[in-house]
């Protein structure tokens, strides 16, 4: 539990963790962070902006600088409306990349859009080159790849996962996902998994990096 004094002790960012070029939050602050973030105050101010806070669906082990191992969960700043749902989406499915991909011999993930959303993705993936688009359910945010170049056809390959379940587990939010489930623009530039133009489609293999 998160001593209910850390508002008067502590401030908003000493309860926070570099991660990489991401943010993240040890678990043991979560409650506390949430808190403040749900303050009137603090929501009259991430609305001026048009902006919101999301966290990923659960923590994730990182050994810190004492070599001691703490759950992190990472957090995003995302635009509060979402740009594209994934109503669009047609297929999402885990395989392992081939020849003519960046990530041949690696879990990937081949997405493909219907007609209307292959249109708003091509406009969304011009326009944004080199920030990162989030992946949300349920108000989570799954994965945030980096966009590379524009993608015209809707045809979209994604890479950089760890292992071929953390493929499927996206694969499966994306195909859930013929639900809403929004993908919203982060403001912040970072570096992680990969997404791009599906090889077999475009002939060329666009990364995302989140």
């Amino acid at each position: 539990m998160v001593d209910q004094n850390i508002f008067q002790e502590r401030p908003f960012s000493s309860m926070l963790r570099a991660l990489g070029n991401n943010i993240a939050v040890p678990e043991k602050n979560l409650y506390a962070i949430k808190k403040i973030i749900n303050k009137p105050e603090v929501q009259d101010k991430l609305s001026l902006g048009n902006g919101r806070f999301l966290f990923a669906p659960e923590a994730e082990n990182y050994t810190t600088n004492t070599g001691l191992e703490e759950p992190l969960v990472s957090m995003y700043y995302l635009e509060h409306d979402a740009d594209l749902t994934g109503g669009v989406i047609e297929e999402a499915n885990a395989t392992i990349g081939g020849q003519g991909t960046s990530a041949v011999g690696q879990p990937i993930v081949l997405l493909d859009m219907n007609s209307d959303g292959a249109r708003t993705w091509s406009r969304i993936t011009g326009a944004n080159i080199g920030r990162r688009i989030a992946i949300v359910l349920d108000k989570k945010v799954h994965m945030a790849p980096s966009i590379r170049t524009k993608i015209t056809d809707g045809g979209t390959l994604i890479e950089g996962f760890a292992n071929m379940d953390e493929a499927k587990d996206i694969a499966i939010v994306l195909r859930a996902g013929a639900l809403p489930a929004p993908v919203k623009i982060i403001e912040e530039r970072i570096v992680g998994p990969s997404l791009g133009a599906d090889s077999v489609k475009k002939g060329t293999i666009l990364s995302f990096l989140v």
